[in-house]
């Protein structure tokens, strides 16, 4: 238990969601579970910005700076509203259109996972959301 206890906090530090361990014949996948509440990732929607892959979420270039998308504040086509950290690079998640940021449902540093729910947004360009 202590190994697998090990492991997790690896995974937890490095913001690694899949592991897998290969012993001779043998292979022991581990895969960190969602730290929301059951059901929160079934949460469909119009709305909802989605991680596109997993690792740590950063809202903002570094600590002492502002969120690249604070609550109530408009964004344009194309500008960060977030990034998720994974393997030592940071993948950008931009604006497909122009919103407004209505809430962050996760908070910096956290493990994110691939299509968990990051940020509700409105449009303000008029499309709906999805429509490229």
């Amino acid at each position: 238990m202590d190994f697998l206890e090990g492991v997790g906090g690896f995974m937890a530090r490095e913001g690694i969601v899949e592991l897998e361990i290969l012993d001779g014949d043998r292979i022991l996948r581990i895969r960190r579970g969602p730290l929301d509440p059951p059901g929160s990732l079934k949460e469909e929607g119009p709305g909802l910005v989605r991680a596109p892959l997993g690792g740590i979420l950063r809202l903002s270039p570094s600590p002492e700076e502002r969120p690249f998308a604070p609550v109530g504040e408009a964004r344009k086509e194309g500008d960060v509203l977030f990034c998720v950290e994974a393997m030592k690079h940071l993948n950008e998640v931009r604006a497909d259109g122009d919103l407004v940021v209505e809430e962050v449902l996760a908070e910096e540093g956290d493990a994110v996972h691939e299509g968990q729910a990051i940020m509700r947004v409105s449009r303000l360009d008029g499309r709906a959301e999805g429509e490229g």
